[in-house]
């Protein structure tokens, strides 16, 4: 009986071994691609900021941001982290902005992430689309905050999945919120790019 199983086990591995053979042999079997150093980062966002509503200037806002997106290489991605701003905005009615914790992190349903830091400007604007000099938003008058434009440098700390070992590089990303939207996606909403690349040592 052992001499047996043994001969059935050996007959089988030759078969898996020739079938594998054949299949490399015919192109029909290909080894998974190992995932490019650097790795290009392209991505477009749609989502939305949630701000505190109160407090005394000068102070800071702690903004949780969430969004849905598109990358390249990864496909749909869910956008989440908080960001930090400085009030009150500068002459040109722009604020420091830069994620605190953690950082950001996108990520897509199969367990590929990419968690960065991000450090910027998000400069407010009036109706007429000149520098904000207000901070009463959506307050119909000229200098009351509508819309913002976003300005920012990000820099990689880490990822999983397909970005698993990608600890450096980075880009820029840049964007628009409209603050003052009645209707959907509302108040607050935004849009956004992100370019540039993750790196291996």
């Amino acid at each position: 009986m052992t001499s047996r199983i043994v001969f059935r086990s050996a007959a089988i591995a030759g078969v898996a071994s020739a079938l594998l053979l054949a299949l490399v042999s015919t192109g029909a079997y290909a080894a998974p691609k190992p995932t490019p150093n650097p790795y290009l980062v392209s991505c477009k966002f749609d989502g939305t900021f949630f701000p505190p509503t109160t407090g005394q200037l000068p102070f800071s806002l702690d903004v949780l941001t969430t969004a849905l997106g598109e990358c390249k290489g990864l496909g749909q991605v869910n956008l989440t982290g908080i960001l930090e701003v400085q009030l009150p905005p500068d002459v040109n009615g722009c604020i420091e902005m830069d994620s605190i914790g953690d950082g950001m992190i996108l990520f897509n349903k199969k367990g590929d992430s990419l968690n960065y830091s991000i450090s910027g400007q998000q400069c407010l604007r009036d109706a007429a689309n000149n520098a904000a000099t207000t901070l009463n938003f959506c307050g119909g008058n000229a200098g009351d905050p509508v819309t913002s434009n976003l300005a920012a440098t990000f820099d990689v700390i880490d990822g999983t999945g397909l970005l698993d070992g990608y600890t450096g590089g980075g880009g820029t990303l840049t964007g628009r919120v409209n603050h003052c939207a009645a209707a959907f996606p509302f108040g607050n909403s935004f849009t956004g790019t992100m370019s540039g690349s993750a790196t291996k040592p």
